[in-house]
């Protein structure tokens, strides 16, 4: 979808605000125009695209072994910008996974979790490494290269590593 739609879009949105937050059942965060009026874009934008999945149920080439799609290149990059300190605004509560999986990250019922990972001075290296590796002969199966992505999202600030360290450190 191009920049210009988008655009009508947001304005169409805009134009109902009042009557779209009358909907909602509660005083709510986020209370500024431009971050209701995002969150009601990407609402809409995640039932579109679940419904869509829902309706074609198909094993297609981003399809994960847990159902889940795996993000690539081509996903609308405004469905992926909130990091810990948005999405705690916005209510969600952050939690260690009993998963040890890296990849096992979850949420539901407004509770993201993920499991705890011990970072240290190989840490960046190793990553690295498998990135390239992921990047040149399992374009299809980028596991690595994935879940950086997303943490790299979650994390835009040293308030949000402070956050999530915080939140997601085993106890």
């Amino acid at each position: 979808m191009d920049k210009e739609k988008i655009r009508d879009i947001m304005s169409s949105i805009q134009n109902q605000e009042q009557r779209l937050r009358d909907c909602y059942s509660e005083e709510f965060k986020p209370t500024k125009k431009s971050d209701f009026i995002e969150m009601v874009l990407l609402d809409a934008v995640f039932i579109i695209e679940f419904m869509k999945e829902y309706s074609n149920n198909d094993e297609g080439p981003n399809r994960q072994p847990n159902g889940a799609r795996k993000l690539n290149g081509s996903s609308n990059p405004i469905m992926l910008r909130h990091s810990a300190v948005k999405l705690r605004a916005a209510g969600v509560e952050f939690e260690v996974a009993e998963d040890k999986c890296l990849l096992n990250i979850t949420f539901e019922k407004g509770v993201l979790k993920i499991p705890h990972l011990e970072v240290d001075y190989h840490f960046e290296r190793a990553v690295r490494n498998i990135m390239a590796l992921e990047q040149c002969l399992y374009q299809n199966e980028a596991y690595v290269c994935s879940y950086i992505k997303f943490m790299d999202h979650l994390i835009d600030s040293a308030e949000d590593v402070g956050m999530i360290s915080i939140s997601i450190s085993p106890v």
